[in-house]
């Protein structure tokens, strides 16, 4: 990879750090500027995380975000009066399976 490609790459993960950090304490403003400058910084040429890996993978900052609405999801369930049991263990699993997606990406 040129010298290009590789600062390119780890501009993007820095973005995505920032991003990932703006989304998880509720900074919606800041993590909407960062997730469209990670998607400008994701259409410069060289250091793709997709190319890194060798196939396509949705962008990381829309997994991150549906990790985060899980991890809400399970606790607002949590939270209730804890009667629904079966809701709980649903937005737990969905929970799971967002962030498997989210620690493959």
């Amino acid at each position: 990879m040129s010298e290009n490609g590789e600062f390119n790459r780890r501009l993007r993960d820095r973005i995505l750090a920032a991003f990932d950090l703006a989304y998880s304490v509720g900074d919606a403003e800041i993590a909407g500027r960062l997730r469209e400058a990670l998607e400008m910084a994701e259409r410069q040429p060289g250091g793709d995380k997709t190319e890194r890996l060798g196939y396509d993978l949705p962008n990381p900052s829309s997994i991150w975000a549906q990790f985060v609405a899980a991890r809400n999801e399970y606790e607002q369930a949590c939270a209730g009066d804890g009667e629904d049991q079966d809701a709980r263990s649903r937005a737990f699993e969905g929970m799971k399976e967002a962030y498997r997606r989210w620690s493959l990406s």
